[in-house]
C-alpha cells in the first residue's frame, strides 16, 4: 500500500487538473512541488493551495528529496533537465511514474528525426537542414559521433552530457503514463526501454467542454492547425486544398502561439493563397471565446504526426467538427479504436469531403463514445485501480 503521492512538476498549465484529480481519487495523499521558471516572481499558471510547493533553490530540492518517504509514489510530470538530479537520488525502493508530455522524446534528435514530423513543403521550407553545418554539428549527437573518428579529441558536448544522464532517468522509472495504449508503444519503441504502462488524461471530457451544450448545425467555417509550430505543416493543407470550391466559408488559423518566424511565414504565405477567406488567429482568446470560434468550424483540419492538440481535437469533435487528423497521428489511430467517426488527411480529405459536414446523428455517436471513455467519473475509477497496483 502506497503512503503519499509525490507530484513533481514545471509552472504548467495542466497541473491544476492533475491536483484536482488526485484528490479527487486520494484526498489530502498529494504534496505537489513546482520547480518554478527563474525569472518568474510567482507562479503563473499553477494555482497556490495547502499542498503546493514552490522549489526555487539547490536547497529546495534537498529538502524535497528528505521529505520522500518509504511507499510514497513519486510522479513527474514530464522529464524536464530540472528533475534529473531528484530522479537518480532516490532510494530504488520509491516507485517512480514519468506522465510524458511528449518533447521529452519528439524533439530529441537521439530519439526521433523532426524530418518525421514535416510534411513535403513544410519540410522544403522549414528544415534544419537549412541550419549551417556547424551549428548541426553542434546539436546532432549522432553527427559528431560521426565526426569523432576524424576528430578523436572533440569533447563531449553538453547535449551528449545530458543524453547519458537522460538514459539513466529513463532506466530508473518504472511506468511510463500516456493517455492511450498506442501513444504508450510508440514512446516505449522509440527510447527502446519497455515500461509499464499508467493510463491517465490530464482533462476529463467534462473540463474541456461543457457537456451540456446542445448540438448546433450552422458551422460556416473551416479551421486549419492549432497552433504556430512547423509541426502543424500548415503549408502542405494551404497546397492540397488551394484550389477546393468552400463558398464563402472562412478559413481560421490558430497561430496565437508558437514560433514567431514561422507564424509570420504562415501568415504571408496564406493570405495570396485564400485572400480574404484567410483569418490568422494571433491574438490569444479566453477559452469560452476560442470554444466559441471552434463551434462554428465544421471543418477541422491538423496534419500533425504526433499526438498534439488532444484537447483541442476532443472539443472539436464534441462540438460536431468534422476532423482530419494525419493517419501516422496515434491519436487520431486511438480515436479509430474506440469507434470515433475520424477522418484521415491522407486518404479522406477532398472537395466534396469537406463539403459534406457531420449531421445530428453522427455528431450525437461520436458525443456517446468521447463521454464514455473520458468522463471524469471513469477516469478517476482508473486512477483509483492503478495508483492500488504500483506497490502490489
Amino acid at each position: 500500500m502506497f503512503n503519499r503521492i509525490i507530484h513533481i512538476a514545471m509552472d504548467e498549465k495542466f497541473i491544476n487538473s492533475a491536483n484536482w484529480q488526485f484528490e479527487n481519487a486520494f484526498p489530502n495523499k498529494n504534496i505537489f512541488f513546482i520547480y518554478q521558471y527563474s525569472n518568474a516572481i510567482d507562479l503563473v499558471h499553477v494555482e497556490k493551495s495547502k499542498n503546493v510547493n514552490i522549489i526555487v533553490t539547490k536547497n529546495d530540492e534537498d529538502a524535497l528529496l528528505k521529505s520522500i518517504e518509504s511507499n510514497d509514489i513519486v510522479i513527474f510530470h514530464s522529464l524536464q533537465i530540472d528533475f534529473f538530479s531528484v530522479i537518480l537520488q532516490l532510494p530504488e525502493q520509491i516507485k517512480c511514474i514519468w506522465f510524458c508530455f511528449g518533447f521529452e522524446v519528439y524533439n530529441d534528435i537521439h530519439y526521433f528525426s523532426e524530418h518525421r514530423l514535416l510534411d513535403k513543403m513544410t519540410k522544403k521550407q522549414f528544415s534544419i537542414l537549412k541550419q549551417p553545418f556547424k551549428k548541426r554539428i553542434e546539436e546532432n549527437i549522432h553527427i559528431r559521433s560521426y565526426y569523432r573518428l576524424i576528430k578523436p579529441q572533440l569533447p563531449l558536448s553538453n547535449l551528449e552530457i545530458q543524453r547519458r544522464t537522460k538514459r539513466e532517468v529513463m532506466d530508473r522509472i518504472n511506468y511510463l503514463g500516456c493517455g492511450f495504449k498506442e501513444e504508450h508503444k510508440n514512446i516505449t519503441k522509440l527510447i527502446g526501454i519497455k515500461k509499464n504502462t499508467f493510463p491517465f488524461w490530464y482533462f476529463p471530457i467534462e473540463r474541456i467542454v461543457e457537456v451540456s451544450d446542445k448540438i448546433t448545425l450552422e458551422k460556416p467555417n473551416i479551421l486549419i492547425g492549432n497552433s504556430g509550430f512547423k509541426t502543424g505543416n500548415h503549408l502542405d493543407i494551404f497546397n492540397k486544398i488551394k484550389n477546393y470550391d468552400f463558398g464563402k466559408r472562412k478559413i481560421i488559423v490558430p497561430l496565437n502561439y508558437g514560433d514567431g518566424s514561422y507564424i509570420n511565414n504562415i501568415i504571408e504565405l496564406g493570405t495570396p493563397i485564400f485572400s480574404d477567406k484567410f483569418h490568422p488567429l494571433t491574438t490569444f482568446f479566453e477559452l469560452p471565446r476560442y470554444n466559441q470560434i471552434i463551434q462554428n468550424c465544421g471543418v477541422a483540419i491538423l496534419n500533425n504526426r504526433r499526438q498534439q492538440a488532444v484537447g483541442n481535437t476532443i472539443a472539436l469533435l464534441w462540438h460536431g467538427s468534422k476532423v482530419y487528423l494525419s493517419k501516422r497521428n496515434t491519436f487520431y489511430k486511438y480515436l479509430k479504436r474506440i469507434g470515433v467517426l475520424v477522418f484521415s488527411y491522407e486518404n479522406d480529405l477532398s472537395e466534396s469531403s469537406i463539403n459534406q459536414l457531420l449531421n445530428i446523428d453522427q455528431i450525437e455517436y461520436n458525443r456517446n463514445i468521447l463521454f464514455k471513455n473520458l468522463n471524469s467519473e471513469f477516469l478517476l475509477n482508473e486512477l483509483k485501480q492503478k495508483i492500488e497496483k504500483v506497490y502490489d
